[in-house]
């Protein structure tokens, strides 16, 4: 009969449980030759599940994980929490959990790459466990307060259309904290990695990497034409670059202002189009 955890929790037979006599109500018995735990309280064994004042073995909730005897954290799906910080529940995708997601929501996106386009609602943030979440898409801000954090987004195509890897909300301020966003088109339209609306946009460290092959422009952040949000980008780092035809610019207008501050832009045509 073994134990660990200073006597709390101890291992062996049928036969050796029942010859023993625990000092610590709380002690716990995992029988080898019968795979059934119990614990002891009140002078007398307690099979898990059969009441006895016990609450019973752990199960597995949102974001906990149990593999044999080891309880932990998940972190192997897409996790939503409420406005409380507790785990509400897991889902398969992005997706999903951003439809069951309120105001004062958090989406908790673990390593891996999840191949959706997704809009986040206002006042819920998207953000990532681990280094390596990756979103194999394109991003909305839909509404005030709608924030993306440590993400990495990927979007490659081949468009006659604008490829736009974040686009900003139409009401409120949209938020951007810590992602990269690397947009290719290889089709004749432009590739834009942050794109402004009617609501403002602001961001701070911000890695664009913005590539056309096709003819299209390559724009780092764009105010697009006959919108009037306002775009606060700061210590940003772009690289457009439009290889075949068209202009890569760090910054672009043709609708509300932008202002950057800090950061490094390295632009195939120029840093800013006004």
């Amino acid at each position: 009969m073994d134990n660990i955890f200073e006597r709390s929790i101890w291992y062996g037979t049928n036969a050796e449980r029942l010859a023993f006599t625990p000092d610590l109500d709380g002690t716990v018995f995992f029988e080898t030759d019968t795979d059934t735990a119990y614990w002891w309280e009140g002078g007398a064994w307690h099979s898990f599940g059969s009441g006895g004042g016990g609450v019973g073995p752990p199960t597995e909730g949102p974001g906990i994980d149990i593999v044999g005897l080891q309880v932990g954290l998940g972190g192997d799906t897409v996790l939503l929490y409420d406005d409380g910080g507790n785990p509400v529940a897991e889902y398969a995708t992005i997706t999903l959990a951003l439809a069951a997601a309120a105001v004062g929501n958090l989406v908790w996106v673990p390593q891996g790459v999840f191949t959706e386009d997704i809009t986040i609602p206002a006042g819920v943030t998207v953000a990532s466990l681990a280094n390596g979440s990756i979103i194999a898409g394109a991003v909305t801000l839909a509404g005030d307060d709608s924030h993306i954090k440590g993400m990495i987004i990927q979007l490659v195509g081949d468009s006659a259309g604008a490829l736009v890897g974040i686009t900003g909300p139409a009401t409120g301020v949209g938020l951007i904290n810590d992602c990269s966003v690397s947009v290719t088109n290889n089709g004749a339209g432009d590739a834009i990695g942050v794109m402004g609306d009617d609501g403002d946009m602001r961001s701070i460290d911000c890695i664009c990497d913005i590539t056309t092959n096709g003819g299209g422009d390559a724009i780092g952040f764009y105010s697009a034409s006959g919108k009037v949000g306002e775009m606060f980008p700061n210590n940003s780092t772009i690289d457009a670059n439009a290889l075949v035809g068209g202009d890569g610019y760090g910054f672009a207008t043709d609708g509300g202002n932008i202002w950057a501050t800090d950061g490094q832009v390295r632009a195939s045509t120029a840093p800013v189009r006004v």
